[in-house]
């Protein structure tokens, strides 16, 4: 399931094309209630600042391997606080034990 707000960029025909070609469900949030989606909200934000705003993408090539890299950092090497000081890589790993 994807929860998501009613922004424009989720009414795409692509992106309903791809959610039912993988078979998602879909959870609007209400507006003004972005808070029942925090951390998706959290990330995208973080993601806008540390990454989108900085940079300067030539061509959709580039910008992948850039957001690619950047999710990669935020998952593999980035801590969080809400995650006891650990990366998202190390809990998952540990779920799998």
């Amino acid at each position: 399931m994807i929860r998501r707000d009613d922004g424009p960029e989720f009414k795409s025909k692509h992106f309903k094309a791809l959610i039912h070609r993988w078979n998602i469900e879909e959870e609007v949030i209400p507006p003004g209630q972005p808070f029942n989606n925090g951390h998706m909200e959290s990330f995208h934000k973080l993601l806008r600042l540390e990454c989108l705003n900085r940079e300067i993408f030539s061509d959709i090539f580039e910008a992948r391997e850039k957001i690619n890299n950047w999710i990669e950092n935020h998952n593999t090497c980035r801590l969080h606080s809400a995650l006891g000081y650990k990366t998202p890589e190390k809990i998952w790993e540990k779920g799998r034990e």
